[in-house]
């Protein structure tokens, strides 16, 4: 019944790392019916695909928070001008 209960009291996430890491570890060990020759080249491209990618992605998130933010600290905007009833706002 320990033996239960410290497996149950494991933190998940330490769980899923190590079925990764063991998922990842069968994928190397396991013969593959074609082998892939340039990972470096691949991994280059794909790098660079990444960051244009992220690059665009961080900043059309970013940009748009930092506005919103801004505009609520400077209090500007149209249900700041006008006095409406509550509900109306919601």
């Amino acid at each position: 019944m320990e033996l239960l209960n410290y497996l149950l009291n494991i933190d998940p996430n330490y769980i899923t790392v190590c079925l990764i890491f063991i998922f990842y570890l069968l994928e190397q060990i396991q013969t593959k019916p074609f082998t892939f020759q340039s990972r470096p080249l691949h991994l280059y491209h794909n790098a660079l695909i990444g960051l244009t990618v992220i690059i665009p992605n961080v900043f059309f998130a970013v940009f748009p928070v930092t506005c919103v933010e801004w505009l609520n600290n400077k209090h500007v905007g149209l249900f700041y001008l006008l006095q409406i009833p509550f509900w109306v706002k919601l």
